[in-house]
């Protein structure tokens, strides 16, 4: 089979009798469009709007702020666990902004916050204070 004279065959210049055909794709058995990554399916799941009642009465909000709102319930009511996790996110939150934003200001103006060792060590005896009453907490705390 012999090539046009006009035709070079060489680097990123394949045979024309190789080439993907108009309107091929390169990888027939690909992902199908229209399917989503997990990212999306994550985002899409966490954003969508849930009903809840609260001091404010029914609303729609994200679940993810409902899950928040939830976790934070259980937290002040005793349950342990639910303060581990808050004070887990609290850290994670914290270390996060200090890194996308080393030198910018926090919402006043003045330094951002930040959870100091004597914070956590706070929210540590609070938490085993908590358990050891085994206590209801539950009551409006505004």
């Amino acid at each position: 089979m012999s090539q046009p004279d006009d035709f070079d065959v060489g680097y990123r210049k394949p045979p024309a009798a190789t080439r993907f055909k108009k309107g091929q794709s390169g990888n027939p058995k690909g992902r199908p469009k229209g399917s989503r990554n997990i990212s999306t399916l994550i985002e899409e799941t966490l954003f969508r709007k849930v009903s809840i009642r609260d001091e404010r009465g029914a609303r729609k909000v994200p679940l993810a702020e409902a899950l928040m709102q939830k976790l934070s319930v259980d937290a002040l009511k005793g349950d342990p666990r639910a303060l581990a996790k808050i004070i887990d996110l609290m850290k994670f939150y914290d270390a996060r902004r200090d890194q996308v934003s080393e030198d910018r200001d926090g919402p006043d103006g003045g330094t951002p916050f930040r959870i100091t060792d004597s914070d956590l060590e706070i929210m540590r005896y609070l938490a085993q204070e908590i358990e050891a009453a085994g206590e209801d907490v539950s009551g409006d705390v505004s």
